[in-house]
């Protein structure tokens, strides 16, 4: 016979993140596009500050404290870079959302998928011997590697790894082709068919979508209104699989525990006495485990009580059910009870099928770290408000130290940072038979190396940090 252990089990978490529509009102996730499987534990949380009083009495004694308006809540998630399917034809933009989406759309700003521009010359059979696509009308960026789709051949993709603007970026030629990409039928073209960008491009923005993200640790439930990404850090390696740590911060968290009904209740019922209402927040969903009462998506909590005498949660909506004394009262996401499974999104890459270019040649290197500090400052010293209700994007510094070993060639990096050059790199996770995720800085400063030693090798470690050219373009992320 087993002992009824409460105690909450760390490897049973469950994350969400949903883009908001209105910034700081909760998002509520959807089961098949907003799951994250965590690749590590997700923490959230959110701490009040207090002020001690400063009245004067002859005693050493702190007498008083008084609470300050809320600071922005914290949260981490690490998770595997988990591609979902490529996009070869209109309409299937949905389901071909890689996870973690919300996270690389704060991170970056925006993302941009299925652009368009028109074909300036006519592409003759076949095709394949064809070097360079003339692109006009272009409506908005196109990455520096992407995919194109030609709308008039319904299964053509054409890959490119080069593009060099008009004077004013509304033409383009595109070159270092990759014909009949992903297995499609490459063919002719004709001048004018439109041409629309297939790959998942996350371009830098002077602004940022804020999200909803909800965690279930176990027998708990935390959400958090208003969040964006601070900081990213994507590990590279020759080791397991590539992993992306998101830290940020959010407006205001929620919550529900796992408590029970303290008395009967009708069907319809809206005010729920609880065996202990400190167990739940407002804003955060229940449901009755006991009885499998969903409420369809949770019942969404609008008042708590926490009075000794009536313990009282109440309900925006009825109880479809009635609920029994002694009823498993716990917090709701999706994947409760009979409600749609959470969708698992894509397949990790492996970290061995990673690849470099500095300045468009092969390197090869043993590692490092690349940090993304997208800071945001969210305002909370305006009288009259209890939580943050707004945030102000700053500076962005994406920084990373390149490990390599020391070989002849790699001694002209010297020069390279004493002279204060910089250089273009380019990163490709995955291989051409997966999804893969492109990494492109087209302007890094590296710094003077510094030598080294893990016996019996020499290595150098380089730092280097991104910088931009025109502005919101130091780091394109695309998904091709």
């Amino acid at each position: 016979m087993s002992c009824l252990n409460e105690i909450g089990l760390s490897r049973k978490q469950m994350v969400f993140a949903v883009l908001e529509s209105t910034c700081g009102t909760l998002a509520w996730p959807n089961a098949t596009t907003d799951f994250v499987r965590p690749a590590g534990q997700a923490v959230m949380s959110q701490t009040p500050t207090f002020v001690d009083s400063e009245e004067l009495q002859d005693t050493l004694d702190v007498l008083d404290q008084f609470q300050n308006a809320m600071p922005p809540g914290e949260f981490t998630v690490p998770m595997y870079v988990r591609p979902a399917g490529y996009l070869g034809t209109l309409g299937t933009e949905a389901a071909t959302i890689p996870q973690g989406d919300p996270f690389f759309r704060s991170m970056q700003g925006s993302m941009i998928c299925g652009t368009h521009a028109t074909l300036h010359t006519t592409l003759a059979s076949p095709a394949t011997g064809v070097t360079e696509i003339h692109l006009s009308g272009i409506a908005t960026p196109f990455p520096m590697h992407g995919v194109l789709f030609i709308t008039s051949k319904s299964t053509q993709l054409v890959k490119y790894d080069s593009i060099v603007y008009g004077s004013t970026r509304t033409t383009a030629t595109v070159s270092d082709l990759t014909w009949g990409y992903k297995s499609s039928s490459p063919g002719t073209a004709s001048q004018g068919d439109a041409i629309l960008l297939r790959s998942r491009f996350y371009k830098q923005d002077t602004d940022s979508p804020s999200f909803s993200l909800w965690i279930e640790t176990d027998h708990f439930v935390q959400g958090m209104s208003g969040c964006s990404v601070n900081n990213a850090t994507l590990g590279v390696n020759n080791e397991g699989a590539v992993t992306i740590e998101w830290t940020g911060q959010g407006m205001e968290m929620v919550w529900a525990g796992t408590g029970t009904c303290a008395s009967p209740q009708v069907v319809n019922a809206t005010r729920i006495r609880v065996s202990d209402a400190r167990l739940y927040s407002v804003g955060a969903r229940i449901w009755n485990e006991t009885k499998s009462d969903t409420g369809g998506a949770g019942y969404v909590i609008s008042a708590v009580s926490h009075a000794a005498a009536a313990s009282i949660i109440t309900l925006a909506s009825g109880t479809a059910a009635t609920w029994g004394l002694n009823n498993i009262i716990r917090g709701f996401l999706p994947g409760a009870a009979s409600t749609a499974t959470p969708a698992v999104i894509g397949s990790p890459i492996e970290s061995r099928l990673t690849s470099m270019e500095l300045d468009g040649v092969a390197t090869t290197f043993k590692g490092g770290d690349f940090t993304f500090a997208v800071p945001k400052e969210y305002i909370a010293d305006e009288v009259g408000t209890d939580f943050p209700e707004d945030y102000v994007e700053n500076v962005r510094s994406i920084t990373s130290t390149l490990d390599l070993y020391f070989k002849r060639a790699n001694a002209n990096l010297f020069t390279t940072g004493y002279n204060g050059a910089t250089a273009s790199l380019y990163l490709t996770f995955g291989d051409t038979d997966q999804n893969r995720f492109e990494l492109h800085m087209d302007r890094c400063q590296l710094e003077v190396p510094t030598i080294t030693f893990t016996a019996p090798a020499v290595n150098l470690s380089i730092p280097m940090k991104a910088l931009g050219t025109l502005g919101e373009d130091s780091c394109e992320i695309v998904f091709n």
